[in-house]
């Protein structure tokens, strides 16, 4: 039963970084790379910031001033943004149990 709840945390903890990536990543025109992972930057002037702060994923969003944790167990985390692009790498680990995924999130075309 051990393995099948850290499984189920490690799989929520991908699928809820995902999530939000995706959502946020869709609504922006453009990323800011740091060294902690980067900023959205939508077209209506709101900044969702994600920065790994411990072993929690952190976003932060710029209208409303408050910061969630997207997921709970990361132990590597590597942002990239190429053109219109970003390549979100997450490695989780609960117990024995660790999974990694990459998120190609795409934003906005502004014309």
């Amino acid at each position: 039963p051990r393995w099948g709840n850290a499984q189920l945390t490690v799989d929520n903890d991908l699928r809820n970084a995902g999530l939000w990536l995706m959502r946020d990543g869709n609504e922006s025109e453009s990323f800011t790379q740091s060294s902690t992972c980067g900023i959205f930057t939508t077209g209506h002037g709101t900044l969702y910031t994600y920065a790994r702060s411990g072993n929690a994923l952190q976003r932060t969003d710029s209208s409303t001033g408050q910061t969630i944790e997207v997921a709970r167990h990361v132990t590597g985390l590597t942002c990239t943004a190429s053109g219109d692009s970003v390549a979100v790498t997450l490695n989780v680990m609960q117990g024995s149990v660790s999974a990694s995924a990459t998120y190609t999130v795409t934003m906005r075309v502004n014309e």
